[in-house]
């Protein structure tokens, strides 16, 4: 097994500037974890999908029936951030934004900053990853990817199994809609039946290079098989303010 530099352990913070204000998309998408309830809960590729707001036209609570990209797309339009408006100008894909639409806006820097190391991201950053070879969502379609927002970020950690040379180890806890759990600690976690989906809470591990720069993750804090960038590039990408 390859061996990791030994680093020591760092005391986690979830916000690299301490008393700033989280942006409003990150707010929108703490007050969906918090309010949504199971029953009105589900990740969903094909159907009647989106997200409803308490206040909106014969709405009376806050419900989530979309995949990834359409439940951040929802928070950005919600909380009058133009990234959607610039992304889908510049983009193919008008009806609704797709993961191939926020990668080709993270790689082009339509709408999105991209930001090169953990530790210049910040948390209402867009985290996501592109599937070279496809990847397969529970519902059996194919998906391009994920997309998720950064909602804190753990300082340095000290690594744990697997363990990949040259590298260093991160916690990354985002808010996203998911088909499934990152980790125990996930939101929609249950320890039997099925889990829940759709919107919540959960944690990537990041591995970066010795600068700082993602090289791979696992799904989940402790979770056994590391993804690498060869197979599964990972962008971080920050939306135009408010």
């Amino acid at each position: 097994m390859l061996m990791l530099m030994a680093l020591q352990p760092a005391v986690a913070t979830d916000d690299p500037s301490p008393g700033a204000a989280p942006p409003r998309h990150l707010e929108l998408a703490r007050e969906l974890v918090a309010t949504v309830k199971p029953e009105n809960n589900k990740y969903m590729i094909r159907g009647p999908e989106g997200v409803r707001w308490k206040g909106d036209l014969f709405t009376s609570e806050n419900s989530v029936h979309t995949m990834c990209t359409g439940f951040v797309s929802a928070v950005l339009d919600k909380a009058h951030n133009p990234t959607v408006k610039v992304i889908e100008s510049k983009t193919h894909w008008k009806k609704h934004l797709r993961l191939d639409s926020y990668w080709e806006a993270f790689q082009k820097g339509y709408g999105l900053q991209k930001v090169q190391t953990i530790e210049a991201a910040k948390p209402g950053d867009l985290f996501m990853f592109w599937c070279n070879d496809g990847c397969r969502a529970r519902e059996g379609y194919e998906a391009y990817g994920h997309i998720t927002i950064i909602d804190a970020i753990s300082k340095r950690k000290e690594a744990t199994p697997p363990l990949i040379e040259n590298t260093m180890q991160w916690l990354v806890t985002v808010i996203d809609s998911a088909d499934s759990p990152h980790g125990r600690q996930d939101t929609r976690w249950r320890p039997q039946g099925e889990p829940v989906t759709g919107v919540g809470r959960g944690t990537y591990r990041i591995y970066t290079d010795m600068a700082g720069v993602p090289v791979g993750f696992t799904n989940g804090p402790g979770g056994p098989q590391f993804q690498s960038v060869t197979k599964f590039p990972i962008g971080i990408g920050r939306p135009l303010p408010g």
